[in-house]
């Protein structure tokens, strides 16, 4: 008593050290390495020992456990030291090893899901015991207890429990042998089997395979669980038909029967349920009258999946076979009742969450006082039972899963929503603080009269301050665009985290783009019009010369001389034109003190045009249209056309289709980076098509050849089947996939595309045309 005080001490501190639960939801597998104490009755004939062995089986949810056990006995010997008030010497017996093994089942109800839980248990099974000196034989055994179980880490558990095993037996008879009775007076006969009383003390580690923790299931999981499984929340009520066949043993003294019963009790959960049941005999076919004779008793059932398909399950139970009043026997001999115990298998056929049929065959094992006088497996009859169930269930209904589908949706899009407009507050900081910056800079230039640089820091502050109004403008947006779910109201989503982070996205490369192209200007410009200005100053020089020519008199073709300087001096303001409408600066001719001529460029204002191509090839009237053409500097007239694409494949998610599309692909000057258009038609009951604007980035990767991986974000209009409905909604695009190889100048791609968060994914594959 003193060890078992001490061992459940150490279950209690080291439960309330541990607060985790190993215990685990939905069908799980249990392993349990097991170790026993057995005192044995004065009166078994053999001494105290251990044993050793294991329990395999299923959970049921985190209450109900159903296992298979196996022990085997260490070291035990005869003992009849405490049976010698039977008439014979025990000093005179030679001492002779004992060996006993025990097979069986196990029910275990776990009374809590706390860190410390208490448990019930009641099995049976088969003991087989053997010596050195007599044949081994086989007992039925009865066994029922209790304990506790505490959490030693996440999914095992330490289990210490008390039970009392229950045996038929007699010691004279199945321990001595032939001789030593005979020796000893003593007859077989004289000492009749009777039920014999073993405590044992049981500790075991529990691990659990399978499940989920409880702590694991979201309230989304809980909802798709309840939806398909059983469809129903917490204990609900089955009604029950049966009919069906049972095969008596021969030695009942019965013929084989139809059947025809009812059955109810309560389903607890989706796993567990227990049900009380009562049959009669049919006289003839199935549906004919029924006889005197009935089959009652109670029996739980134990899925072994949780879907809304086909579903194995067992069935343990017992009750009692009832020749009521009247009843006439097939044989001469008189019929008596008789208890069972049975167990067998099922599998339910649902068709819908309300009905369900069930096919089962279950084994009944009898004997006239089962419990008082079995003392060998062959003492009982065993019986066979099957048929079909017609299963109407009464409960509680599930939790709308579309309601909680759209809460969680709606708590995730708040969530994400929150970071995107903090971490876009954390930017306009930044922003805020740069112009400061850039103020301070402007002001230091102005102290140095350094007239370039001033421009430049000038014109980094207008796109800055642009940008924080960009960034302003969205937050605006996104607070008029959004409701909230508060007080029970129904969120409405305008502006998506998507949405919102890919707007802040496009400001900050604007911002970086304006800036990039600033510098690219100013470098390319000072070095082009530096030349320009330089070739401008020659043609002058020419026209100097032929000015003092005149004045001097020196050519007699005066006439054609100033033809040619009108010529000349129209060129020269044609090009001084062009470069003030690429520059945004003032170029000048100016007279200097010695009376000649020179072109002379003004510091620039403001400069943002893109650097011009090399057009020395061009014409003045093509210039000049360049000029106006690099004058635009919207986002799309950086947009390059490199080709159309043409894919095939198929969608999975909502309503099954094999798409056909094609997209069109235009590169963002000349980075790696894509505006891609698309259109696709799905073939399928009912049809399908969408309409889409993606951003795709390409990654080059250094010696992979033609493979370049790519990913995309966009969105557009979407029509798919789903749920019975046609329509046409908007939704956002996720787009993972690679450039593999080039076929014929062309590129093959495959990619998926994930629509509405991965509701509908699209799998392609797909040619880039060469042209």
């Amino acid at each position: 008593m003193k060890k078992i005080t001490f061992l459940l001490t150490i279950a209690v501190l080291l439960s309330t050290k541990y607060k985790t639960n190993a215990q685990v939801n939905g069908i799980s597998y249990t392993f349990a390495p097991t170790a026993e104490f057995q005192k044995l009755s004065d009166k078994q004939g053999i001494s105290d020992g251990y044993f050793v062995g294991g329990k395999v089986g299923f959970g049921f949810g985190q209450f109900v456990e159903l296992k298979a056990n196996y022990m085997q006995s260490l070291n035990l010997k005869r003992d009849f030291s405490k049976l010698e008030n039977l008439g014979f010497d025990a000093a005179n017996l030679k001492d002779q090893s004992v060996d006993i093994t025990r097979w069986g089942g196990e029910l275990k109800i776990n009374l809590s899901n706390k860190a410390l839980v208490p448990y019930l248990s009641v099995g049976t099974g088969v003991q087989t015991t053997s010596t050195d000196s007599s044949n081994s034989f086989k007992n039925i055994y009865f066994t029922g207890g209790g304990g506790i179980q505490f959490s030693a880490g996440d999914r095992y558990t330490i289990a210490l429990g008390v039970n009392n095993n229950y045996i038929n037996t007699s010691p004279v008879a199945n321990l001595l042998n032939t001789s030593e009775r005979r020796n000893n007076g003593l007859a077989a006969a004289d000492f009749p089997p009777s039920r014999l009383t073993n405590l044992s003390y049981n500790a075991s580690l529990i691990l659990y395979l399978g499940g989920k923790r409880t702590s694991e299931f979201t309230d989304v999981d809980k909802a798709y669980l309840e939806t398909f499984s059983n469809g129903f929340n917490g204990i609900s009520l089955p009604l029950e038909i049966s009919t069906g066949q049972i095969n008596f043993a021969k030695d009942l003294g019965l013929e084989n029967t139809k059947f025809i019963g009812v059955s109810s009790g309560f389903n607890f959960g989706q796993y567990v349920g227990i049900r009380g049941f009562y049959w009669r005999a049919n006289e003839d076919k199935y549906f004919s009258p029924v006889q005197r004779l009935a089959i009652y008793g109670i029996e739980g059932k134990f899925k072994l999946a949780s879907n809304n398909g086909l579903s194995p399950y067992l069935n343990v139970g017992g009750g009692k076979i009832d020749a009521l009043t009247g009843f006439q026997a097939p044989t001469a001999s008189t019929f008596k009742d008789s208890p069972f115990v049975s167990g067998g298998i099922g599998l339910d056929l649902p068709f819908s969450k309300y009905f369900k049929l069930s096919a089962f065959a279950k084994a009944m094992l009898t004997s006239n006082n089962l419990l008082e006088n079995s003392q060998k497996p062959e003492d009982l009859s065993t019986s066979w039972a099957y048929g079909l169930t017609a299963n109407l269930v009464i409960g509680k209904k599930s939790r709308n899963l579309d309601k909680t589908l759209n809460s969680s949706y709606d708590e995730r899009i708040e969530e994400a929503l929150n970071v995107e407009k903090k971490k876009t507050e954390v930017l306009k900081s930044e922003y805020e603080l740069k112009i400061a910056n850039l103020e301070e800079e402007m002001k230091a230039a102005i102290d140095k009269g350094d007239k370039d640089e001033f421009i430049e820091k000038s014109t980094e502050k207008k796109a800055v301050e642009k940008a924080v109004e960009k960034l302003d403008d969205v937050l605006v947006k996104e607070n008029k665009a959004n409701n909230y779910p508060q007080n029970g109201q129904v969120a409405s989503w305008g502006l998506t985290p998507t949405e919102f982070r890919s707007s802040i996205s496009n400001i900050k490369m604007t911002m970086e783009s304006e800036m990039q192209s600033l510098k690219n200007t100013i470098e390319n410009n000072q070095m082009k019009t530096s030349m320009e200005i330089q070739e401008l100053n020659f043609k002058i020089e020419s026209i100097n010369i032929a000015l003092r020519s005149i004045e001097s008199n020196q050519k007699d073709d005066v006439f054609e001389i100033k033809s040619q300087l009108n010529r000349d001096l129209l060129d020269i303001k044609n090009k001084l034109n062009l470069i003030d409408q690429k520059t945004s600066s003032t170029t000048t001719i100016i007279k200097t003190e010695d009376g000649t001529l020179q072109a002379v460029a003004q510091a620039p204002t403001v400069i943002n045009q893109s650097p011009a191509a090399n057009t020395a090839y061009l014409t003045d009237d093509q210039l000049n249209a360049v000029a106006e053409r690099n004058q635009n500097t919207g986002f799309f007239s950086k947009l390059n056309y490199s080709g159309a694409s043409a894919f095939g494949g198929f969608n999975l998610g909502g309503n099954p289709t094999a798409n056909l599309g094609m997209r069109w692909h235009y590169q963002y000057l000349k980075s790696s980076f894509y505006v891609v258009p698309e259109t696709f038609f799905g073939f399928g009951n009912p049809a399908s098509f969408g309409l889409f604007l993606n951003g795709v980035k390409e990654f080059n990767i250094k010696k992979a050849n033609s493979f370049t991986p790519y990913i995309g974000l966009g969105g557009g209009f979407l029509k798919i089947g789903e749920k019975g409905e046609d329509v046409i909604k908007l939704t956002s695009n996720i787009m993972i996939g690679a450039n593999l190889f080039k076929v014929a100048g062309g590129k093959f791609y495959v990619d998926i595309s994930g629509r509405g968060l991965f509701k509908h994914n699209q799998f392609v594959a797909g040619y880039r045309l060469p042209f």
